[in-house]
Formats: C-alpha cells, structure tokens, sequence
C-alpha cells in the first residue's frame, strides 16, 4: 500500500491542502520554492502574497506549515516566514523582497 501525506498546495484560490501518494510525489515536480509558514501568522500572509506574482508566472512553490512536523518547527518555528529554494538549499529570512527572491531563483 502507498504511503500517503498531506500537504498545502499554493494556488490561484489560495492554499489549499491535499493528500499524496508515493506514486504521485514521484511522477510531480519538484517546487522550486518551498515557503515555511503556518496558520494565523500574518507575516506568512504578506509572504504568500509577495510571492503571487511569481506564482502567476508559473513558478512552483509549496507552503510547508512548519506546526505539522516536530522537525520543521525546531527549525523554522522561531523564524518563519523562510523561504527556501529547493535546488540549492539556499533560505531567506522574512522579510524578503521580490529581488531577492528573483536572484535567488537565478
């Protein structure tokens, strides 16, 4: 049987959850952009809707919510939003700018 996750998706109506198999995670592509985040955070927010623009131009970013893993909490609780660019492991602490994150994705 095929592990599933749940996982936020970004999209044009906003983020949304839903759930993936093993096989689904293998054939999609990876995000470019992974933004850490969580509910109720207003920064996070302004993030998610500084990023829109890139989004609209096709660049894949998934929102991680870091209270959903023990792990990414550890981490990123204290610092989120943290944007990370997924090929080069490269982060960005909030707050960011559209520039930076251009440069960033090269």
């Amino acid at each position: 049987m095929a592990e599933k996750s749940t996982r936020e998706k970004q999209g044009s109506a906003g983020t949304t959850a839903e759930t993936v198999s093993d096989d689904q995670r293998a054939t999609e592509p990876v995000p470019e952009l992974v933004l850490y985040s969580t509910r109720a955070c207003h920064l996070c927010e302004q993030a998610e809707a500084l990023l829109m623009p890139l989004v609209q131009r096709g660049v894949l970013i998934a929102v991680d919510d870091v209270s959903e893993s023990d792990a990414l909490f550890h981490r990123y609780g204290m610092r989120i939003p943290v944007l990370r660019h997924g090929p080069s492991g490269q982060e960005l602490d909030w707050p960011f700018a559209l520039p930076a994150v251009e440069a960033l994705l090269g």
